[in-house]
């Protein structure tokens, strides 16, 4: 799975490693090619990750790590999140520590993994209820500074978008139609203010499903346009 286009690996070094890898799998992009990756573009990418799998493993993260905002991705997914504990007082493993304590699923070794996935293995995927989910928010958010691939070596920041003047703001945000003609991001922003509120509250306040706004609710917190604290809540990023 790459963050750039197919063309562009990062890091080069890995070129080889990709070629061998074909051999038996394939590369997977949502980007164009000739698009080389930012540092937006991983986290990003970790979403199509955990989708394509059927659980994801914490081996050691730290509070603050970008393994977290996987880890929330897979558990918004519907997938298997695992984590491995660690000594308390140990940094490293603060973030797995959390991940248990929010309801991930304690791993200590491969076959808890193997355990816990064999039912969905052998099974008929479209008929299993749905995996133990962690409790919502426990996973990190984009604006909490933890997104570790930001800071990779070699990569350009994405050039800082402008900041819209405050009666202009709904008009500069690029809408996501609805199939009813609904613009959702423009319809979830307005509802949203700086006191933060519930999925549930913000679901009824919209007239929608959870169905329908969870996509753009990642969408506008990947944008750095709503923040989700803990519990779940969410507000609107003033500008």
């Amino acid at each position: 799975m790459l963050a750039g286009g197919l063309d562009e690996v990062y890091p080069p070094q890995n070129i080889p490693l990709l070629h061998r890898l074909l051999e038996q799998g394939a590369a997977i992009s949502e980007m164009p090619l000739g698009i080389s990756p930012r540092g937006r573009d991983f986290p990003r990418r970790n979403r199509l990750v955990s989708g394509l799998s059927l659980g994801t493993v914490v081996v050691e993260a730290a509070r603050k790590s970008g393994s977290l905002i996987t880890a929330r991705f897979a558990n918004e997914q519907g997938r298997l999140v695992f984590a491995v504990p660690g000594s308390p007082l140990d940094p490293r493993a603060e973030g797995g520590n959390h991940l248990i304590r929010e309801g991930a699923t304690l791993c200590a070794e491969a076959d808890h993994i193997i355990e816990a996935l064999t039912p969905l293995l052998d099974g008929d995927l479209g008929f299993l209820p749905p995996p133990p989910a962690m409790r919502e928010g426990a996973g990190e958010t984009a604006m909490q500074a933890l997104w570790d691939e930001l800071d990779l070596p070699g990569i350009e920041p994405a050039p800082a978008a402008a900041v819209p003047e405050p009666e202009r703001m709904f008009a500069a945000v690029p809408g996501t139609p609805h199939h009813d003609g609904v613009d959702m991001r423009q319809l979830i922003l307005r509802l949203l203010g700086s006191t933060p509120i519930s999925v549930d509250d913000l679901v009824r306040a919209s007239g929608r499903s959870v169905r329908e706004i969870s996509p753009t609710l990642l969408d506008l917190e990947l944008d750095g346009l709503i923040h989700r604290h803990p519990g779940g809540t969410l507000s609107r990023v003033e500008m």
